[in-house]
């Protein structure tokens, strides 16, 4: 019994961490694309000067 509860909780804590990182790395690419979009801007706004 406290075999299956323990591999219950073990699942849930690996499910749980996978989320977490999931949101991090989302953030993560959300604010890299908008990093890449100001860097690319500058280079533009370089150019034309």
């Amino acid at each position: 019994m406290s075999c299956e509860i323990y591999k219950s909780i073990n699942l849930y804590i690996r499910y749980d961490t996978y989320m977490i990182l999931y949101l991090i790395s989302d953030t993560f690419s959300q604010h890299f694309h908008i990093y890449m979009n100001t860097c690319l801007f500058m280079i533009l706004l370089y150019e034309l000067a």
